[in-house]
């Protein structure tokens, strides 16, 4: 909502529309993301050369955001313009995934976790040890990761 209002007030209100994409994630046995569930969306029209800025706090596995991303290029009218990922928070396994699935998407975060590695990998530039670097647990949570942020904007404790 936040990007959405700031938009309108440097842009063409006529030019801005928010869409709306419902997910969650999908999660094993062991607790573990297997995936993203899209329950439903409210999406505004084509998107047919237009610019797509995906605002999300939190980038932990990638899984949401690819299948968004796939959502928009496949089954809307249209070929998007340039994607764009906006994040306060995201981890390595983020990064990797998105990059791979979707080289095309830019990314922008303003802290990349990784605050589960050793010393030494810790003591790297981020993105040297690509196949060592992590940011998730055991239940693919971000950590140090921000608390819940999603929940603590939307007022949706759990």
């Amino acid at each position: 909502m936040t990007c959405f209002d700031v938009l309108n007030e440097f842009l063409d209100p006529e030019a801005v529309r928010q869409d709306h994409l419902i997910m969650q994630r999908v999660t094993n046995e062991a607790g573990e993301v297997v995936g993203a569930k899209m329950s439903g969306s409210k999406i505004g029209g084509p998107v047919g050369g237009r610019h797509v800025l995906f605002p999300d706090p939190m980038g932990a596995t990638g899984s949401s955001l690819c299948q968004a991303v796939d959502y928009y290029k496949t089954q809307l009218k249209g070929t998007p313009g340039p994607i764009v990922a906006m994040h306060l928070i995201v981890t390595p396994q983020f990064i990797q995934r998105v990059t791979k699935e979707h080289p095309d998407v830019s990314i922008y975060a303003l802290r990349m976790d990784r605050d589960i590695n050793d010393e030494d990998i810790l003591a790297t530039v981020p993105g040297t040890h690509w196949d060592q670097e992590t940011g998730l647990n055991a239940h693919d949570y971000i950590v140090p990761g921000g608390g819940g942020f999603g929940e603590l904007m939307n007022n949706a404790l759990v």
